[in-house]
């Protein structure tokens, strides 16, 4: 349970950052960065949905490793983003 909420509260982090970002960053050059960003916040915010089901449904030990890829694919994707936005920011 402690691992759920770890990944949680990392998602909710990512989340609140590239929201700030969306919000911070106007400039043309921004954005296709933000579009990406935008893009990335919708499908983690429906990665983070799905993650809750699984409080309620049992996975197979499959299921949870595919999910658990899935997710660190999706928090490296997010990461760069966020050094590519504050590159940008500090053109």
């Amino acid at each position: 349970m402690r691992n759920k909420d770890r990944s949680y509260s990392f998602i909710a982090r990512i989340a609140t950052r590239l929201q700030g970002g969306v919000t911070l960053a106007q400039s043309e050059a921004a954005q296709l960065p933000v579009a990406h960003m935008q893009r990335s916040l919708d499908h983690l915010v429906s990665l983070q949905q799905f993650l809750q089901l699984r409080l309620r449904v049992q996975w197979t030990p499959e299921q949870v490793q595919r999910q658990q890829e899935r997710l660190a694919r999706q928090q490296a994707r997010l990461q760069w983003q966020q050094v590519m936005l504050d590159k940008l920011r500090n053109q």
